[in-house]
């Protein structure tokens, strides 16, 4: 199981620790953080009741670091090299961003042809990080410790949303959603040029497994901005049904 976060909001520093920020503001260019299940347990409602119940006390997870470089030719350097096609000093650890992301979801899908899909989910209005967070663990109830479900794999798209139910912020987390489908936008561009990169090598076969993409409520004008963008942008068909 591997369940990342991929989000545009500002990054503030929590601990000591990059920290994704609860803050109504998104920055031009996503980063993205992969959760950590080990040692996890299920809060208690004395737990839940606490002021302190927010952040990584909710879930644990570590920001990915920046890519060295663009493109994916460091991806298919480690893959050839734990096929031992070629020698090399580059490590799984060298990689950054969706470097490390496509890398470590193509090795979890390929490992079984059975349960590992990938779930993308785009939460709605009115959830702040710490929403997020718990929205994370719901979908891991749901699909992953479901054995009846295909998807062992999650991606969660986090966007500034307001944290208020004031009917007027749904006005502003409409433009921000809207806004916010660059990212996934790119996140998508990025998959292609992933696909390309990496299958051109005839030792490396695609994982065959699928993409679900969920939007909930206001995440929709999120997926909604992308689709058009796709319509204009020179961008490989990667989505078959949307529903």
């Amino acid at each position: 199981m591997s369940v990342f976060i991929l989000s545009n909001r500002k990054i503030v520093i929590e601990n000591g620790k990059e920290s994704f920020s609860n803050e109504e503001v998104s920055v031009p260019n996503f980063r993205i953080a992969k959760c950590n299940f080990q040692g996890w347990k299920e809060p208690t409602k004395e737990e839940l009741k606490k002021k302190n119940y927010k952040g990584r006390n909710i879930l644990d997870y570590k920001m990915l670091s920046e890519p060295q470089k663009s493109g994916y030719e460091d991806v298919l350097e480690v893959l050839k090299k734990e096929k031992k096609l070629i020698q090399s000093d580059l490590t799984a650890n060298n990689l950054g961003g969706t470097q490390r992301m496509f890398y470590d979801l193509y090795k979890e899908m390929s490992a079984t042809k059975e349960r590992n899909d990938v779930l993308i989910f785009i939460h709605g209005y009115a959830y702040d990080f710490d929403d997020e967070l718990q929205a994370i663990l719901e979908l891991k109830k749901l699909y992953v410790d479901n054995p009846k479900s295909p998807v062992n794999n999650i991606l969660l798209i986090s966007w500034p949303a307001s944290s208020s139910i004031f009917p007027l912020t749904y006005f502003d987390d409409k433009a921000a959603s809207i806004n916010s489908g660059n990212s996934l936008l790119r996140l998508f561009y990025f998959y292609t040029q992933f696909l390309k990169d990496i299958f051109s090598d005839k030792n490396l076969v695609p994982c065959n497994q699928r993409i679900h993409i969920m939007a909930h409520s206001m995440g929709n004008r999120l997926l909604q901005s992308m689709l058009y963008s796709l319509k204009t942008e020179n961008i490989s068909r990667v989505i078959d049904q949307v529903i």
